[in-house]
């Protein structure tokens, strides 16, 4: 797991093409106002990752707030999946334009149109295992899978609460005995 910090910091861009500075490898943190487009440049950088280094979804964490954000990604990556497929589906002479068409045409040429079929294709099929996570999520998975510790291990605030006040209460009783 990399140092905290020690990912590669970048600002969103509406812009597959600025996606294209994301490193490919490493820690990347993605910091920016809402509305900025940090969802859609982390669905692409992940398409790229998938594509361009032959990643499984099931190696990549992407970690964000609220589990809004998290079904927000979830959702737009399996769109994202399923768009690039089918752009790759259309008969000759009838490309369509634009960043990722033309992306996919020049991934399709390097790597071979079969070949890229196959890795977005499995990829759809393995949408439900992308690891996204709320902060609160990946570091309960954390704690289970490093520590040994389960979430139901994991004391919740009321018990905490609850203890606290029983403590105070026996030391407040045996200052008064």
């Amino acid at each position: 797991m990399p140092e905290p910090g020690s990912g590669t910091r970048l600002e969103p861009a509406p812009r597959l093409g600025r996606c294209q500075d994301f490193p490919l490898s490493g820690a990347v943190q993605l910091e920016a106002n809402a509305g900025t487009g940090k969802t859609y440049a982390l669905v692409h950088w992940v398409l790229r990752l998938i594509v361009e280094t032959g990643a499984e979804l099931k190696d990549v964490v992407l970690v964000t707030f609220t589990d809004r954000a998290c079904d927000e990604l979830r959702a737009r990556l399996a769109a994202l999946l399923m768009q690039a497929e089918s752009l790759l589906d259309v008969p000759a002479g009838q490309e369509p334009t634009g960043d990722l068409a033309d992306w996919l045409r020049q991934r399709a040429q390097a790597l071979g149109h079969a070949r890229l079929r196959q890795a977005l294709v499995y990829a759809r099929h393995c949408a439900d295992l992308a690891q996204v996570h709320t902060i609160h999520g990946f570091a309960q998975r954390c704690l289970a899978e490093f520590a040994g510790i389960r979430a139901a291990e994991v004391v919740g605030t009321r018990q905490v609460l609850t203890d606290a006040v029983r403590d105070t209460w026996r030391r407040l009783l045996v200052e008064e005995a």
